[in-house]
């Protein structure tokens, strides 16, 4: 496996360029267990469903039908046997989809469950119409209702073993819906339709089913009705409570107050359409009706993954969904999810559509999130579970301090307040009290190193071991492993250059510590029509937040893009999202990748931070392109602005020096960028010269702070500022012309021997 050196360095941008192959890195692959089977973690409690869409009906989703499988024993089909898909026409019937759902079923000794007989929506409107498209009469409808019923339900009679026989048949307010069902037949339209059902198939049990009667007036009238019609003889078997969930709502005590209304009364209860809505919406608790408004970033914040901080939120919410379940395990005979993985969910275009959602147990990729754990862990016969502790980033500062026995810090500079005590400088008369850099060939002994070995054997892992220490922390001894998979490959243009893009994930093994989900984002694009393997420059990406806009006075890089630039030469660039490794705040410590090898618990005084662990994700998309035919993973760029590369005042001509044999470009800004101390950089790219030195390559080559954008790029050490501020922008065509010299290299050619 691939590891970078030290990944963060001391500049506004860096472009660290890999020409050898770098040293291997300790990685723990971890338990190869599997995630328990929810139908055999409830087996002695309630059954556990899925609804089931039309691909997953046939297989063709290959790994949702296999989830299904491994953890399912009871199914319902999410469309194909409504009114509308199975019989779409007076005299036309199409059993296609409905057959081969019923053999999946059977196939596999799973619980099936027929969705949906009499409902207002998805019902076609010939249904209510007579031949001329007038309203039907009644006894129209009930003969075609009673003609649909026994014809559907006769076709699964015994091998369909629960009917959703009406749907949805209330108001809000607990009155009845205005439905065309009730205009036309009249309310024993209900008592009517649970009548031929059972007549078609006595043996089946037969359910209402409903969502938000957890709202106290729904609930009453749901009550209401359920007894009217089990006085008129209706066969009524059970109540389905669809719980279509948001993250506060419906509440604990609702849920609980629910079940026991319906159980009271003789009935088996069925959780029949279970997920957990974790976008924000622009309608109410209970709301049935879709809205045609424009999706916004603040309507739709979570586009490429779900922060770590709402993964964990939304499995504590299954955890107490399920806690009120196991409650009422003895009235509950199934809880039913309304899709299989994200990718599925109805929610993702409702109530508006083209939203990325989150709303079940496994992912897009068919991975367990953490709510499976979650749910687990209220099962009778789940071990004590240990939550992720959860600190914010002030909770957690000071608990280190504590650790350390320091009161508190001294202020940090104030650069909104030039009067201030601690006011920010920008005077370079007044800056600069040690001039003296430390040398980096001088060992703690005190001796001087004068050959390559020496560097490598004594005085590098001095000073990596300094900034394990006091900088970055050190990463664990076992690491959990990383398994890629291309979620997305395709051709396009780009700039008008044929291209292969292709979307990764790279998936970490959690089954040590399920709980912390971690998935690391990684994009490439190389030129489709390349012969080989091409060079390929990975930047350090930021993700912007929702409505996020730049700050004034700051100006996105005009055309060419650095991505045009790159791919114009022939290269490929990638871009990893270290954020989704490791929260880019302190609250998250507990959680990425650092929260997954502490299983949870907060950091100790020596543990790596989040520039580390953005270094270790960097290194594990290196292992990837080890293995990308389209890549040449001996000839990569990596790329950081910014915090993505940090910005250090202490010896930071050292950490420059680890990266040494390898070409290294230091870039900066002037007005707006003041605060990064372009001249520091500069001195610390300088000081850094005699280990390159050491190592037969080549210093910066001049030691006096140049004038602005003057391009220092003859050694192996490049520097340049320019005029543009805080951006990279216009360093790019300079640091291109110095990457080629060693990117340009032909296929296999070696630029060190060293790591």
């Amino acid at each position: 496996m691939s590891s970078l050196c030290s990944l963060c360095v001391l500049c506004v941008s860096v472009v660290v360029i890999l020409t050898n192959q770098p040293q291997r890195h300790r990685e723990h692959r971890g338990s190869t267990e599997k995630t328990a089977a929810l139908k055999d973690v409830f087996k002695n409690d309630f059954k556990i469903g899925a609804a089931l869409n039309r691909r997953q009906i046939f297989e063709s989703d290959v790994r949702g039908a296999e989830i299904v499988k491994t953890h399912f024993n009871s199914i319902t089909p999410e469309n194909v046997l409504k009114w509308a898909l199975v019989h779409p026409e007076l005299n036309r019937y199409d059993f296609e989809a409905p057959d081969r759902f019923v053999a999946f079923g059977e196939k596999h000794g799973m619980f099936i469950v027929g969705h949906t007989l009499v409902w207002h929506n998805q019902t076609p409107a010939w249904v209510f119409q007579d031949e001329k498209g007038n309203p039907a009469d009644r006894e129209t409808l009930l003969k075609r209702l009673r003609d649909h019923i026994f014809t559907v339900v006769g076709r699964y009679k015994g091998r369909i073993k629960g009917w959703d026989v009406v749907n949805e048949a209330l108001n809000q307010d607990g009155t009845m819906r205005q439905s065309p069902w009730l205009k036309i037949i009249g309310e024993d339209y209900l008592v009517k339709a649970f009548e031929f059902a059972h007549e078609a198939d006595p043996s089946a049990e037969l359910y209402y089913n409903d969502y938000d009667l957890e709202l106290p007036a729904k609930r009453t009238g749901g009550v209401e009705l359920i007894k009217k019609l089990k006085a008129a003889g209706a066969a009524v078997a059970g109540v389905g409570l669809q719980n279509h969930n948001q993250m506060d709502w419906p509440s604990a005590a609702d849920e609980d107050a629910t079940i026991t209304a319906f159980s009271t009364l003789g009935l088996k209860v069925h959780i029949t359409e279970l997920d957990v809505d974790v976008l924000p919406r622009t309608t109410k608790p209970g709301a049935d009706y879709a809205v045609d408004i424009p999706v916004t970033p603040q309507l739709n914040p979570y586009v490429d993954r779900l922060p770590d901080a709402t993964q964990l939120a939304l499995a504590k919410r299954y955890a107490e969904l399920f806690r009120v379940y196991m409650k009422h395990r003895d009235a509950i005979e199934r809880v039913t999810f309304w899709g299989v993985a994200d990718g599925d969910s109805w929610l993702n275009n409702w109530p508006m559509k083209g939203r990325t959602n989150y709303p079940l147990l496994f992912d897009r990729f068919g991975r367990a999130k953490p709510a499976v754990a979650a749910v687990i862990s209220t099962s009778s016969a789940a071990n004590n579970l240990k939550w992720p502790v959860e600190l914010t980033a002030e909770q957690d500062h000071r608990r280190l301090l504590d650790l350390l026995q320091i009161a508190s810090l001294r202020p940090g500079v104030d650069g909104n307040n030039l009067q201030a005590p601690n006011a920010v400088n920008y005077d370079e008369a007044k800056a600069n009290p040690y001039p003296i850099l430390p040398d980096p060939l001088l060992m703690k002994n005190g001796k001087k190193v004068t050959t390559a070995k020496t560097w490598w054997n004594q005085r590098r892992p001095e000073i990596v071991a300094d900034f394990d220490r006091e900088i970055y922390g050190r990463v664990p001894e076992t690491v959990p492993g990383v398994s890629w998979e291309v979620i997305e490959t395709k051709q396009e243009l780009k700039f008008d250059i044929p291209v292969i893009s292709k979307r990764i994930v790279g998936h970490v093994d959690n089954s040590s510590y399920p709980l912390v989900n971690v998935d690391i984002q990684l994009s490439l694009t190389t030129p489709a029509n390349a012969s080989g393997p091409v060079p390929v420059i990975m930047e350090l990406s930021f993700v912007f937040p929702p409505g996020f806009k730049l700050p004034a006075g700051v100006q996105m890089p005009a055309a060419p893009t650095w991505q045009q630039q790159v791919l114009t030469k022939g290269w490929g660039y990638a871009s990893l999202i270290p954020t989704s490794a490791q929260p880019d705040n302190g609250a998250g410590l507990t959680l990425g990748i650092i929260g997954l090898a502490n299983q949870g618990r907060p950091r100790g005084l020596d543990d790596w931070g989040a520039l580390r662990a953005w270094a270790w994700a960097a290194s594990r998309v290196l292992d990837y392109f080890e293995t990308d035919k389209a890549v040449d993973a001996k000839r990569i760029g990596l790329e950081g602005h910014s915090r993505f590369w940090n910005d250090l005042p202490v010896d930071s001509h050292e950490l420059i020096a680890l990266c040494a044999p390898r070409p290294v470009f230091i870039g900066a800004g002037d007005k707006g960028d003041e605060w990064v101390d372009a001249r520091g950089m500069f001195m610390a790219a300088a000081a850094a010269g005699p280990v390159y030195k050491l190592l037969g390559k080549r210093d910066l080559g001049v030691k006096q702070f140049p004038q602005i954008e003057t391009a220092l790029v003859d050694g192996d050490i490049a520097y340049r500022q320019h005029r543009g501020g805080h951006t990279t922008g216009p360093n790019w065509p300079t640091f291109l012309t110095f990457a080629a010299r060693y990117l340009a290299l032909q296929k296999g050619a070696n630029y060190s021997n060293h790591n």
